[in-house]
Protein backbone atom coordinates (compact mmCIF):
# COMPACT_ATOMS: atom_id res chain seq x y z
CA UNK A 1 0.00 0.00 0.00
CA UNK A 2 2.98 2.25 0.90
CA UNK A 3 4.13 2.03 -3.17
CA UNK A 4 0.24 3.28 -4.27
CA UNK A 5 0.84 5.97 -1.45
CA UNK A 6 4.34 6.99 -3.12
CA UNK A 7 3.17 7.02 -6.50
CA UNK A 8 0.04 8.88 -5.94
CA UNK A 9 2.43 11.71 -4.19
CA UNK A 10 4.59 11.58 -7.36
CA UNK A 11 1.21 12.05 -9.65
CA UNK A 12 0.33 14.65 -7.73
CA UNK A 13 3.71 16.49 -7.97
CA UNK A 14 3.97 15.47 -11.15
CA UNK A 15 1.07 16.92 -13.06
CA UNK A 16 -0.32 19.58 -10.44
CA UNK A 17 2.81 20.60 -8.89
CA UNK A 18 4.41 21.39 -12.36
CA UNK A 19 1.19 23.27 -13.74
CA UNK A 20 1.34 25.24 -10.70
CA UNK A 21 4.56 25.83 -10.49
CA UNK A 22 4.29 26.45 -14.61
CA UNK A 23 1.79 29.73 -13.70
CA UNK A 24 4.68 31.35 -11.65
CA UNK A 25 7.74 30.57 -14.38
CA UNK A 26 5.09 31.76 -16.98
CA UNK A 27 4.53 34.87 -15.21
CA UNK A 28 8.60 35.48 -15.08
CA UNK A 29 9.33 34.70 -18.58
CA UNK A 30 6.13 36.04 -20.77
CA UNK A 31 8.20 39.56 -21.22
CA UNK A 32 10.93 37.43 -22.94
CA UNK A 33 9.15 34.29 -24.36
CA UNK A 34 5.87 34.85 -26.05
CA UNK A 35 5.25 30.51 -25.72
CA UNK A 36 2.35 28.62 -24.05
CA UNK A 37 2.69 27.14 -20.86
CA UNK A 38 4.47 23.76 -22.13
CA UNK A 39 7.67 24.83 -21.73
CA UNK A 40 7.31 26.20 -18.34
CA UNK A 41 5.74 23.11 -16.98
CA UNK A 42 8.35 20.92 -18.65
CA UNK A 43 11.24 23.03 -16.56
CA UNK A 44 8.92 22.48 -13.43
CA UNK A 45 7.98 19.04 -13.73
CA UNK A 46 12.21 18.66 -14.29
CA UNK A 47 13.06 20.41 -11.38
CA UNK A 48 10.50 18.33 -9.01
CA UNK A 49 10.83 15.29 -10.39
CA UNK A 50 14.44 15.35 -9.34
CA UNK A 51 14.04 17.21 -6.52
CA UNK A 52 11.18 15.38 -4.67
CA UNK A 53 12.80 11.23 -5.35
CA UNK A 54 16.08 12.52 -4.72
CA UNK A 55 14.44 12.60 -1.20
CA UNK A 56 11.99 9.78 -1.69
CA UNK A 57 14.22 8.12 -3.90
CA UNK A 58 11.13 5.53 -5.10
CA UNK A 59 10.90 4.05 -9.06
CA UNK A 60 7.45 4.47 -9.08
CA UNK A 61 8.20 7.90 -10.01
CA UNK A 62 9.61 7.06 -13.61
CA UNK A 63 6.27 5.72 -14.70
CA UNK A 64 3.93 8.82 -13.69
CA UNK A 65 3.58 9.86 -17.11
CA UNK A 66 1.16 7.18 -17.87
CA UNK A 67 -2.05 8.32 -16.50
CA UNK A 68 -1.15 12.03 -18.22
CA UNK A 69 -0.83 10.30 -21.63
CA UNK A 70 -3.95 8.51 -21.49
CA UNK A 71 -5.72 11.85 -20.14
CA UNK A 72 -3.93 13.63 -22.65
CA UNK A 73 -5.17 11.10 -25.74
CA UNK A 74 -8.93 11.31 -24.14
CA UNK A 75 -8.65 15.33 -24.91
CA UNK A 76 -7.47 14.38 -28.50
CA UNK A 77 -9.88 11.84 -29.30
CA UNK A 78 -12.86 14.07 -27.48
CA UNK A 79 -11.49 17.17 -29.92
CA UNK A 80 -10.90 14.16 -33.03
CA UNK A 81 -14.43 13.50 -32.54
CA UNK A 82 -15.86 16.96 -32.37
CA UNK A 83 -13.65 18.40 -35.35
CA UNK A 84 -15.92 20.07 -38.18
CA UNK A 85 -14.37 21.63 -40.81
CA UNK A 86 -16.80 24.12 -41.10
CA UNK A 87 -16.17 26.02 -37.84
CA UNK A 88 -12.09 25.26 -37.46
CA UNK A 89 -11.62 26.62 -41.18
CA UNK A 90 -8.44 24.15 -41.07
CA UNK A 91 -7.89 20.71 -41.53
CA UNK A 92 -7.52 17.90 -38.86
CA UNK A 93 -4.16 17.24 -37.95
CA UNK A 94 -3.47 21.12 -38.01
CA UNK A 95 -6.11 21.81 -35.58
CA UNK A 96 -5.00 19.09 -33.18
CA UNK A 97 -1.44 19.90 -33.66
CA UNK A 98 -2.32 24.00 -33.09
CA UNK A 99 -4.97 23.43 -29.54
CA UNK A 100 -2.69 20.75 -28.09
CA UNK A 101 0.59 21.70 -29.05
CA UNK A 102 1.16 24.76 -31.23
CA UNK A 103 1.87 27.90 -30.04
CA UNK A 104 -0.67 29.19 -32.21
CA UNK A 105 -3.38 28.49 -29.67
CA UNK A 106 -6.12 31.28 -29.54
CA UNK A 107 -9.35 31.62 -26.47
CA UNK A 108 -10.58 28.55 -25.33
CA UNK A 109 -8.03 26.22 -27.34
CA UNK A 110 -5.38 26.67 -24.74
CA UNK A 111 -7.86 25.41 -22.16
CA UNK A 112 -6.99 22.15 -24.03
CA UNK A 113 -3.39 22.94 -23.34
CA UNK A 114 -3.35 24.14 -19.91
CA UNK A 115 -5.57 21.04 -19.01
CA UNK A 116 -4.20 18.52 -21.33
CA UNK A 117 -0.57 18.95 -23.00
CA UNK A 118 0.59 20.71 -20.03
CA UNK A 119 0.39 17.87 -17.10
CA UNK A 120 1.60 15.36 -19.64
CA UNK A 121 4.33 17.52 -20.54
CA UNK A 122 5.37 18.47 -16.57
CA UNK A 123 4.88 14.36 -15.91
CA UNK A 124 7.04 13.10 -18.60
CA UNK A 125 9.84 15.64 -17.09
CA UNK A 126 9.08 14.63 -14.30
CA UNK A 127 9.23 11.12 -14.54
CA UNK A 128 12.86 11.33 -16.39
CA UNK A 129 14.43 14.14 -13.94
CA UNK A 130 13.53 11.41 -10.88
CA UNK A 131 14.53 8.09 -12.62
CA UNK A 132 18.13 10.32 -12.94
CA UNK A 133 17.64 10.90 -9.21
CA UNK A 134 16.59 7.46 -8.53
CA UNK A 135 19.46 6.18 -10.46
CA UNK A 136 21.86 8.31 -8.84
CA UNK A 137 20.79 7.38 -5.92
CA UNK A 138 20.96 3.17 -5.81
CA UNK A 139 25.02 4.24 -7.74
CA UNK A 140 26.02 6.05 -4.61
CA UNK A 141 24.34 3.14 -2.31
CA UNK A 142 26.40 0.82 -4.28
CA UNK A 143 29.48 2.36 -4.11
CA UNK A 144 32.00 0.25 -1.77
CA UNK A 145 33.18 2.55 0.87
CA UNK A 146 36.77 2.86 1.42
Amino acid sequence: MAVVHRYCFHLLCATIGSVIGAFFVDALLTPIFREPTVPAALICGGVLGYLVNKRLVHLSASFVWVPPAIWLLRGILEAVNSFSPTWARTNLSSYIWNDFFGPNCQGSECLNELVFTAPFAGAVAYSISACFAWLQARNTALKPTA
